[in-house]
């Protein structure tokens, strides 16, 4: 009898570790997950020009953008359908002399649309960048954003 019950505990703990290890593998099928590393490109709509970015996508629900002007960003991420995602981060901005941002601003970007293509290596979507304290000089703006994920060209 004993024998059976310690059985049912180590198929028990079995389950769960399987359980817990596909959990975090994050959706592991290509097309499914934003979780890694991608290159950003940003298509502002208007006047401002194009830019490329860095964003690291992690498994928690966190992410952190780096941006070469104005610095490095974080933020959450979440799932809205299949392949389909939102993210907002928050940067502050640097404040250069003899730019039009004084001490203090913040930049956030949200995007609701990001979708991951079948294949996993890329995903396009379109954000909105908003400012705090709201910039007449530089005022929000909105456009495309395109994916590409990092990979090891093996």
């Amino acid at each position: 009898m004993s024998k059976r019950i310690y059985s049912m505990q180590a198929l028990l703990v079995f389950v769960l570790a399987l359980t817990g290890v596909q959990a975090a593998v994050a959706d592991g099928g290509p097309g499914k997950t934003l979780v890694g590393t991608w290159v950003v490109n940003i298509v502002p709509d208007g006047p401002v020009a194009p830019t490329v970015d860095i964003t690291v996508v992690n498994r928690d629900g966190t992410m952190s953008n780096s941006d070469a002007l104005l610095g490095t960003g974080h933020g959450i991420w979440r799932r809205l359908g299949d392949s389909v995602f939102e993210m907002k981060f928050t940067t502050p901005v640097i404040a250069f002399t003899g730019t039009a941002f004084p001490p203090g601003v913040t930049l956030t970007v949200t995007t609701r649309d990001l979708a991951v293509d079948k294949g996993g290596l890329t995903a396009s979507g379109r954000f909105s960048a908003d400012f705090e304290p709201d910039q007449a000089t530089f005022p929000d703006f909105t456009g495309a954003i395109n994916f590409t994920r990092m990979t090891f060209e093996d």
